[in-house]
């Protein structure tokens, strides 16, 4: 019998449309099961839980865009103006103080500048990508994973070497023999290892995410192709800000070194006001203007945000926007204590009662002086700011 006369025989028909029709009924059911399975993973994901690639929705059911609600959207967007605020604030600073004539900068200076500039940079990847709001490749969010991961370990490294550094500028300010290349190996280490330290971290990272054990299958064509382990531990934030790592040691690792690192610096910072506190009568260190005490201030405020949030994310698991928020105000916030000082230059004569009795011309200039007496103990941190030499 025909297929045409099927159709002609009523009692047949029903039967054949039916037959004819399973295909196409059983591809929907499949497309209404995808959509409630995707669902229900939204509901029955804990708050602030990230969103696993294994647990994506098929484009079918949902947009690239819509992942990310309008609440979120407003926070990806402060968080990434604020981090590249930063870098571009630092960026500044470098360009001036390399423009400048005449200016003596030491190399920790720009380590400091550079490093922050790679961490604004390293949080808006996804953003240079063209994948913030997409469903980001594994490959990129993988790269922006390893180099938030080793940014940290970047940026505690030339801070604490910038503190380091002034820390022996003060030291050898008081110090009745000074001697003029005092250190100068162990700077130099001090510019270099965070950075060393920085590469080793990404590519550690990112060859564990990448380089792992590959399973070989063969496809229908008899084709070799390969798949890596664990991708699914590579995902996106809470807040879609920045892809992470789940269900590894690397975060716990990262902020446990953020932590002591942290802590390192604010504890060199105390031990420099207590020696500019118990020699007040010499350096005469209060006498400075407000500008320069609140930039003091919000110097050592960034330190205990970054210790603050380093604790936070040893003993948590996750986290609310506002820490992701707090991570993105500190690269603007150092700019603008760091660099918002006019360029300027000028000379004092300082009388300095020693042995000799003698009135010594003194320069402020990144850490120059014309004698002994660190011009650091006059104008504490200017070093970091742009200033032109004293004019001979």
């Amino acid at each position: 019998m025909s297929l045409q006369k099927c159709f002609h025989d009523s009692r047949i028909a029903p039967k054949v449309y039916l037959a004819l029709n399973s295909r196409h009924l059983l591809r929907f059911s499949f497309f209404l099961s995808r959509c409630h399975h995707f669902v229900v993973s939204i509901f029955s994901y804990p708050s602030g839980s990230p969103f696993p690639y294994s647990q994506t929705p098929s484009p079918v059911c949902l947009d690239e865009t819509s992942m990310v609600s309008e609440r979120n959207i407003a926070i990806v967007d402060a968080f990434l103006a604020l981090q590249l605020s930063g870098a571009g604030l630092f960026s500044l600073i470098v360009l001036s103080a390399w423009l400048t004539k005449g200016t003596k900068r030491h190399p920790i200076f720009y380590s400091f500048c550079l490093s922050w500039i790679v961490f604004g940079v390293s949080y808006a990847l996804l953003l240079f990508s063209g994948q913030q709001f997409k469903h980001p490749g594994r490959v990129v969010c993988t790269i922006q994973a390893s180099l938030i991961y080793a940014s940290p370990f970047l940026e505690i490294g030339t801070s604490l070497g910038l503190t380091i550094h002034l820390f022996f500028n003060v030291m050898g300010a008081l110090s009745s023999t000074p001697k003029k290349n005092s250190h100068r190996t162990f700077l130099n280490v001090l510019v270099t290892l965070p950075w060393l330290v920085w590469t080793g971290i990404f590519i550690g990272v990112l060859m564990v995410r990448e380089i792992c054990i590959p399973i070989i299958y063969y496809s229908t064509r008899s084709l070799p192709q390969f798949t890596i382990m664990h991708e699914s531990q590579v995902v996106m934030s809470p807040n879609f800000t920045y892809c992470v790592i789940e269900g590894s040691a690397i975060p716990k690792v990262t902020a446990v070194a953020t932590t002591i690192g942290g802590t390192a610096i604010i504890v060199i910072e105390f031990m420099i006001g207590s020696v500019l506190y118990r020699n007040r009568a010499i350096a005469n260190v209060f006498s400075q203007s407000l500008g320069m005490a609140i930039r003091i201030l919000i110097f050592t405020v960034l330190g205990i945000g970054a210790l603050s949030v380093g604790i936070v994310f040893t003993v948590t698991r996750t986290r609310g926007v506002q820490f992701d928020l707090i991570i993105a105000i500190l690269p603007p916030a150092a700019a603008l204590t760091f660099g918002t000082q006019k360029v300027h230059s000028f000379c004092s004569k300082l009388s300095h009662t020693d042995s000799h009795q003698s009135i010594f011309r003194t320069c402020y200039w990144d850490g120059y002086a014309g004698n002994h007496l660190n011009p650091w103990l006059m104008r504490p941190l200017s070093h970091l700011l742009p200033l032109t030499p004293c004019p001979k």
